[in-house]
């Protein structure tokens, strides 16, 4: 019995310590937790990455930034039936009713089935993030 005891808590200090070192820096991100929230945290990136699927494809967010007034969102997008890389994301797509500023596909591999991009908005903005992709495929998160 002790020696279960003992055991449960080391796992618990190896946890508790885990977590610590992973929560070290003082950079502030916003992590989005679901499609109606965000919460503020200071991690690098979200540990539970948001995805929304429809129509076959995946779109994650895998980061959002607000720093030197801009607003920064890094994207997963993964399917196996279209080339993603040939969709006009970046005119589709709007974070609280705002264009992105800039939009870098950062590689498409698979023939464009698995995308990174990084959009870029003026102002460190909160509110409906939409992810276009044609007219009838969009993904909406809300970013706070």
């Amino acid at each position: 019995m002790i020696l279960i005891l003992s055991g449960l808590v080391l796992l618990i200090a190896v946890i508790a310590l885990w977590a610590g070192l992973f929560n070290q820096n003082n950079k502030k991100t916003t992590i989005v937790t679901n499609a109606n929230e965000a919460i503020a945290d200071n991690r690098e990136s979200v540990p539970n990455p948001l995805t929304l699927a429809k129509d076959g494809i995946e779109v994650t967010i895998d980061q959002v930034r607000k720093e030197n007034g801009q607003t920064i969102i890094d994207l997963s997008l993964n399917n196996h039936i279209y080339d993603l890389s040939t969709f006009t994301i970046e005119e589709r797509s709007s974070l609280a009713g705002q264009k992105p500023s800039d939009y870098q596909m950062l590689n498409a591999e698979s023939g464009g089935h698995h995308l990174q991009a990084i959009m870029t908005f003026t102002g460190e903005l909160s509110g409906q993030l939409i992810v276009g992709l044609t007219e009838t495929i969009n993904f909406t998160f809300n970013i706070q």
